[in-house]
């Protein structure tokens, strides 16, 4: 049997082999290098006399079907990891590795053209052991197939390398010998500029167009996410300047009004002023870090209370919640006046006071409740300035306010319904 199919694997014959001695047929799926790595189901059994030993094989060629498994099954692992990942780096890498082992290649990468210039960047790529990556900057010059598809903007593919020799697409091959096969998927991007998804095989290849598909799939995604994760780190970028800019902003209206008020003897409500402006500052930057849309509510307990007094003083316990823009910014103005009445009059007057500060979600409604325990007795206030207005308001400026004034301590209940809490003008008409 050997004689008959010399470049066959030792494993095909001794399995023939096992068949023959034992009588126990077998059935196996697996690729036979000798025939281009193609896919058999192969069903092999012992027929006649046992004393012969003749097995029958029966082959089923099963590339096709085999092949689709392997590309579904990699574009179903490829959005799984691509959504986690969040660098340019893991996620080509992850991406060109999954279609490098699912097409059986060598070496598969993530190029991005240069607008303007005539050179491609290659991320992080993958390769098989004993091929190079590519990963780096590159003239397009020097890579022909790279060039063609950008120029063009069509697929560049090239079934056997060494057949097209001359051809100017595939001269790389002069520099990579170890290539048969190339695929280059040009993938033009919402900006106008051009990224390319390449695909490097050993051995030549008859490129079906359920393969070229699949590419066009797997690059118009990495392309996606490569865009998504640029977007990002433009917000970022974006969110910094704008952090700075309305930081300068409040720094120079709180100079403007001492400048303003500081011929007023009583420089009490100055002092508030800045104080309230303060707060504001710390609700914007809790929302920039959220893209303006939303802030978690225990950053923003934790930056209010914290700019008016250690965190050491206070129990701060919830569950996970998002305010709205409107919400962050009135429930910051609330908490600021809260914690700067403890601190006057309440349990942070005292060396020993403490405020516990928790939340809950119950009946669709958001309720926040302040507690002091450690101070002295209070008592109502007889005189209603605009901070208490400010607390009359509550969570969204609507009230669903409880406030008890006992021997033990102040005590407090906000509530709102969720889904005003959330909403990004909540409160607001539309």
């Amino acid at each position: 049997m050997r004689q008959l199919a010399p470049g066959h694997e030792q494993y095909w014959f001794d399995t023939y082999g096992e068949v023959a001695r034992s009588g126990t047929p077998i059935r196996f799926k697996k690729p036979a290098k000798a025939l281009d790595d193609r896919w058999f189901d192969v069903h092999a059994f012992r027929i006649g006399d046992p004393g012969d030993r003749l097995v029958a094989v029966l082959f089923n060629d099963i590339t096709a079907r085999r092949r689709g498994e392997l590309r579904r099954d990699a574009l179903l692992k490829m959005g799984d990891q691509l959504r986690s990942l969040t660098t340019i780096q893991d996620m080509t890498g992850i991406a060109s590795e999954i279609v490098g082992r699912a097409l059986g290649a060598v070496r598969a990468g993530f190029g991005r053209v240069a607008p303007g210039e005539e050179s491609v960047i290659i991320e992080n790529d993958w390769s098989a052991e004993g091929y190079a990556s590519l990963a780096g900057w590159h003239s397009l010059s020097d890579h022909p197939s790279f060039e063609t598809a950008s120029a063009t903007k069509q697929p560049v593919v090239v079934a056997d390398v060494a057949a097209a020799l001359p051809d100017n697409l595939s001269s790389q091959a002069k520099d990579d010998p170890g290539i048969g096969s190339l695929a280059v998927i040009p993938i033009e991007n919402h900006d106008g500029s051009t990224a390319l998804f390449f695909v490097h095989v050993a051995e030549p290849r008859d490129w079906s167009d359920d393969d070229l598909a699949f590419l066009r799939n797997v690059g118009d995604r990495l392309a996606a996410g490569v865009g998504r994760l640029d977007a990002e780190a433009l917000q970022r970028t974006l969110n910094l300047e704008l952090s700075h800019r309305m930081k300068n902003t409040l720094a120079m209206v709180m100079a403007i009004a001492r400048q303003t008020l500081r011929s007023i003897p009583d420089q009490a409500p100055v002092e508030a002023f800045n104080a309230r402006l303060q707060a504001l500052s710390t609700a914007h930057m809790a929302l920039l870090q959220q893209h303006w849309t939303a802030a978690k509510i225990s950053e923003v307990v934790k930056g209010v209370v914290g700019a008016v007094e250690g965190l050491d003083r206070f129990t701060i316990s919830g569950p996970a919640v998002s305010l709205g823009a409107r919400a962050t910014l009135s429930s910051s103005l609330l908490l600021h006046e809260l914690a700067t009445n403890a601190l006057k009059y309440g349990a942070l007057s005292a060396p020993t006071g403490r405020v516990a500060i928790s939340w809950k979600v119950a009946d669709e409604q958001l309720i926040i409740e302040w507690r002091e325990t450690g101070g002295p007795a209070i008592t109502p206030p007889t005189h209603k300035g605009f901070g208490s207005r400010l607390i009359q308001l509550g969570l969204i400026g609507t009230g669903g306010v409880e406030l008890r004034y006992l021997a033990s301590g102040f005590e407090a209940d906000f509530s709102a319904p969720l889904s005003q809490v959330q909403e990004r003008n909540a409160g607001e008409n539309r």
